[in-house]
């Protein structure tokens, strides 16, 4: 299954571009779609159920954001119904083991640090194809192994 839709929760633009430039190496042309803070995540979400369409495929969250965070962001969004089943990857430069087992005990499908170069953001890319092809993606039973990729490098 290709990707067709990936909502990315990211207050950095930088960061945003740089995803956005390694899914066009990978030929994943106009499937991001991001919002900077839970504001307007939610208003582009209720948009797409307004307009009768799809949720997105994945949802990339990251952890600190302005205003409400990313854990509490996941909390709320698995509380939907119809987000409950949509892979959710938290994306972050922590590394903390506190943010890692709230982000797993809050149904996170995946914890990724955030690469420190540009080309790592290849990787990130795999990985989020990948997730969207496990038939069991709403915790961590499918892939309990791959946790955490940091800079490339899966842990």
């Amino acid at each position: 299954m290709s990707l067709k839709t990936i909502l990315m929760i990211e207050d950095n633009a930088t960061d945003v571009l740089l995803l956005r430039r390694a899914m066009g190496r990978a030929g994943m042309h106009d499937v991001l779609h991001s919002a900077e803070d839970a504001t307007v995540a939610g208003h582009w979400l209720a948009a797409r159920v307004n307009a009768d369409e799809p949720m997105p495929d994945l949802i990339l969250l990251d952890l600190n954001l302005p205003g409400i965070d990313g854990l509490e962001i996941l909390k709320r969004l698995r509380s939907i119904a119809d987000l409950s089943s949509v892979p959710m990857v938290m994306y972050s430069s922590s590394t903390r083991a506190e943010d890692m087992a709230l982000a797993k005990r809050l149904s996170a499908s995946y914890y990724f640090v955030k690469p420190t170069r540009p080309e790592d953001f290849d990787n990130l890319v795999e990985v989020l194809g990948e997730l969207v092809k496990w038939p069991d993606h709403g915790g961590w039973t499918a892939r309990d192994d791959v946790f955490e990729v940091e800079a490339g490098r899966e842990s």
